[in-house]
């Protein structure tokens, strides 16, 4: 594994005092290629006096799914799938990681007049059919999340409305 040195001018607080430090994970260059990252301190003083490297805390990468997809199946089904999320182990560099582990997906619907609202929160599949026999016509909007045990990946969203007429 290799370290990056941040480019950050930290000016450091008196003696005994708690520092602290903002990191933007996106300004990170490579960290796309590995599940974990790990973020260590070293300190120098005035004298160029230096320290052990400090504690080691680590930041788990956690995925989002891709490519939600909705297709109308019948009258009152929506089909929707999508690619998954990578699995809870992955070498990087000959060595076994051990990345967020991956539990289910939370799936969440909204029409043209309403806000999301969670349908479901225990999808294990890269798929789900949407029965909408109770709801009105209009148009449907889906997006998803990947859970994990650390909390929830961002949320992807379904490019394209879905116009529904129900014969009832």
């Amino acid at each position: 594994m290799n370290a990056e040195r941040l480019n950050s001018n930290i000016y450091p607080s008196p003696s005994g005092n708690t520092d602290s430090l903002i990191i933007n994970i996106g300004e990170l260059t490579n960290y796309f290629n590995n599940d974990t990252v790990y973020f260590s301190i070293k300190a120098e003083d005035a004298y160029q006096n230096r320290s052990v490297i400090g504690n080691c805390a680590s930041y788990k990468y956690i995925y989002s799914a891709t490519e939600l997809r909705a297709v109308k199946n019948d009258i009152y089904k929506i089909g929707l799938n999508w690619t998954g999320v990578e699995p809870g182990f992955r070498k990087i560099n000959g060595e076994q990681i051990d990345a967020a582990s991956f539990f289910h997906y939370r799936l969440f619907r909204k029409t043209d007049t309403s806000a999301f609202v969670q349908i479901s929160d225990t999808i294990s599949q890269l798929s789900y059919t949407d029965n909408l026999f109770n709801n009105p016509d209009g148009e449907y909007k889906y997006c998803m999340q990947a859970i994990y045990d650390i909390g929830a990946s961002d949320t992807v969203f379904q490019t394209q409305w879905i116009w529904i007429v129900f014969l009832k």
